[in-house]
């Protein structure tokens, strides 16, 4: 499922014989999986968050871009600018018997771009060469553009730094697509009252990075928030205000709630199995 929003109405059935406490204070939920980012593989971070159709705005109108007759379309890889050869994907793909062959473009040598279009430079940069760069180095060169900056500041904050504007949806994993999600949903302009239900946030983040990530979701704790996550790592559950644990084995034999509590109460808790390990 990718990441939805519900309304409190969607939400919370009348009708259902479950009983629920403290609905009234959540107006929508924002689920966040680790479903691929876009709906094709070129698919970059950089459209997903909503920032591609700024820059290649900005650079649709550059003195140079109107001299040459170019427009927005112009520096999409995947419309008017893109290479012809390859279909803006930087690569070409053939498959024989069974087996498949992908090598990088000898037209656009994996840059994605027409040549004509990457003669147009901002700051120095042009198109491809922008869409190479991490986050970080993003939010340095468009620090006067908020529009652009702002989202990038928030995958900085849940460890994304790293990440490249342009990097092909292949290449992210299902763990970095939950978050650039996650970042998404962060800017979106609500204050308090959203249930955010995530599933492992932390999976492969470093130790740095997830404090990092475990700060942002305190964050939102702080301003009204809630938030729901599957999660197996000590140091997350640990940070946790209550734990809904489930067992006492897997598959077949497990799915039944074995204890919930705080970390502390879930120490004193002989049943619970992870009370033992904080």
């Amino acid at each position: 499922m990718e990441e939805a929003d519900f309304d409190e109405e969607q939400l919370f059935d009348n009708q259902t014989e479950t009983a629920l406490k403290g609905q009234s204070d959540i107006s929508g939920v924002s689920v966040v999986t680790q479903s691929p980012i876009g709906r094709s593989r070129t698919s970059p971070p950089a459209s997903y968050i909503g920032i591609f159709d700024h820059i290649r705005g900005i650079f649709a109108h550059l003195q140079s871009s109107k001299e040459q007759g170019f427009t927005v379309g112009d520096f999409s890889f995947n419309s008017t600018g893109g290479c012809s050869e390859c279909q803006g994907e930087g690569s070409i793909q053939k498959e024989t018997r069974g087996y498949v062959f992908t090598w990088t473009c000898h037209v656009c040598g994996g840059l994605r771009y027409q040549r004509n279009v990457l003669d147009i430079k901002l700051n120095g940069k042009n198109i491809a060469e922008v869409l190479e760069m991490s986050v970080t180095e993003a939010i340095d060169f468009f620090a006067q553009e908020t529009r652009i900056s702002e989202p990038l500041h928030l995958l900085e904050k849940i460890g994304m730094g790293y990440l490249r504007l342009g990097q092909p949806a292949t290449t992210i994993s299902g763990g970095e697509a939950q978050r650039i999600k996650f970042a998404k949903a962060l800017g979106r302009s609500r204050s308090g009252g959203i249930l955010y239900i995530l599933d492992e946030p932390t999976s492969g983040l470093s130790c740095a990075d997830a404090e990092r990530l475990m700060d942002v979701l305190r964050s939102l704790v702080d301003h009204g928030n809630s938030v729901l996550i599957i999660e197996h790592d000590l140091s997350v559950l640990k940070a946790c205000d209550w734990i809904i644990e489930l067992g006492p084995n897997g598959g077949e034999e497990g799915g039944r709630v074995i204890a919930e509590g705080s970390p502390a109460e879930l120490m004193r808790q002989p049943n619970s199995i992870i009370g033992t390990y904080f």
